[in-house]
């Protein structure tokens, strides 16, 4: 049954759909054959595990039928051709095609080679290359997964390692920046890995579990203990404004993409505090504000950039906040909610 559309054209596809065809009655039949293990199969055995043995003589398998409703959706042709003919949209496929004749030859291959050439890059250089070797990584992931090569763990995991390592080439390059401003004290390790500062990942990025369309969620501490108390201020601009560099570089969304959907918002507060907060003032607004959804979150949480030392110390220490002692009636209500 063909449908009028234009009230649909009318508002955003007017020339980009040329027919919409509404099926009242779709009737599918799903026939069992077999099935494929979770795990790969053993020797001597296939691939696809029959669910009737051969020496049976049964001439029958078990289906379903589905009935339902559906639309059809016809694209215009003169638009498919348009696209089809656009300069950008050859170089993207010609571009992706090399990357795979590159990485399809070596089933072993190592997804943060991609990065390690990029410890030396400038700000403005990694912004552009960063984005090419996630879509590089992006692929060859697609491909292990979709030839069943890797599992779903190994996928989630490689995700994260690769999400682990360019968030800190991102904080890297963007705490060099401000080096080369002048905004940082001689007297101190200038080694963006020993300066306090440091990086958790929380969510499914701590718990390695990212998966293909995950945004990453970060909290970013420093420790003002390391620096003289006159010199806190400045620290402290310095750390916020390399870190909205970062998340600049991670997040941003232009022509060639983004790296990350990065969050910052899990940190204390975050209307009112500042992108980077001190160690001693978050420790203690999670000791007196602390809330139960904080703690929950705190339990997947880890050190995945700059300072691991720094940052081990403060989980550390966050210990009796995340894990306590005692259960109140209101963080059980909490809990339950």
């Amino acid at each position: 049954q063909k449908q009028n559309i234009n009230k649909i054209q009318n508002i955003f596809i007017k020339d980009k759909i040329s027919l919409i065809t509404k099926a009242l009655k779709l009737r599918e039949l799903r026939v069992l054959k077999g099935f494929t293990r979770l795990s790969p199969p053993g020797l001597g055995e296939s691939k696809m595990q029959k669910i009737i043995s051969n020496s049976e003589d049964i001439d029958w398998l078990p289906v379903t039928v589905v009935n339902g409703e559906g639309l059809f959706i016809e694209f215009s042709n003169n638009k498919l051709q348009l696209w089809s003919k656009q300069q950008g949209l050859h170089h993207r496929v010609g571009l992706i095609k090399s990357v795979y004749d590159e990485i399809i030859k070596e089933k072993e291959f190592d997804l943060l080679s991609l990065l390690h050439p990029l410890k030396s890059e400038s700000y403005d250089a990694l912004y552009f290359k960063l984005r090419l070797a996630k879509r590089r990584a992006a692929l060859w992931i697609a491909i292990c997964d979709l030839a069943d090569i890797w599992s779903l763990e190994t996928v989630t995991q490689k995700l994260s390692e690769f999400a682990d390592k360019a968030v800190n080439l991102a904080w890297c390059a963007a705490f060099n920046q401000e080096l080369r401003k002048g905004k940082f004290p001689k007297k101190y390790d200038a080694n963006p890995d020993n300066v306090g500062f440091f990086i958790l990942a929380m969510g499914k990025l701590g718990a390695y579990e990212l998966n293909y369309s995950s945004d990453i969620d970060l909290i970013c501490f420093f420790d003002e203990e390391i620096f003289n108390p006159e010199e806190f201020q400045a620290m402290r601009r310095t750390f916020i404004n390399a870190t909205k560099n970062m998340y600049r570089l991670l997040n941003e969304n232009g022509k060639d993409g983004y790296v990350f959907r990065t969050d910052l918002r899990l940190r204390p507060d975050p209307s009112v505090t500042p992108v980077c907060m001190g160690v001693d003032a978050a420790e203690r607004y999670y000791a007196s504000l602390g809330r139960t959804w904080e703690r929950a979150a705190f339990i997947k949480a880890r050190v995945c950039a700059g300072d691991f030392l720094a940052g081990s110390k403060f989980l550390k220490n966050l210990e009796p906040f995340i894990w306590r002692k005692y259960l109140d009636y209101t963080a059980i209500a909490d809990a339950h909610d």
